[in-house]
């Protein structure tokens, strides 16, 4: 399956969300961006949560790796159908619902871009 990693998600308004951008000086103004769906993806693999206490090395590493290859992606990578649902899996355990619905319509193709 191919995937748009580079799309917007959008609230239940169709306004892109948006995330704060980490400053690079503690002096900087706050400056927010729109939430790409790599984004918001490669956060959930890279969290942390309650649930993956006593999680094994190598899960922890194939998050890692599946985490890679969302930023490595071009129009022609492609994911498996697993890789697919272990982003769903995470999306859902670290998001808000709000941020939930937008990546798994655009993982099943449902979603709008912008």
């Amino acid at each position: 399956m191919k995937i748009d990693f580079s799309a917007k998600l959008l609230n239940i308004n169709d306004e892109p969300i948006q995330e704060l951008q980490p400053k690079k000086q503690k002096e900087d103004p706050n400056v927010y961006v729109h939430l790409s769906l790599g984004r918001a993806c490669i956060d959930a693999m890279l969290s942390v949560v309650e649930s993956d206490r006593g999680e094994k090395e190598q899960s922890k590493f194939d998050r890692w790796e599946l985490a890679k290859k969302i930023k490595g992606n071009d129009k022609d990578t492609v994911f498996e159908v697993e890789e697919v649902a272990l982003i769903k899996k995470r999306a859902g355990l670290y998001f808000s619902p709000g941020v939930v619905g937008p990546i798994y319509e655009l993982l099943e193709g449902k979603g709008k871009k912008k």
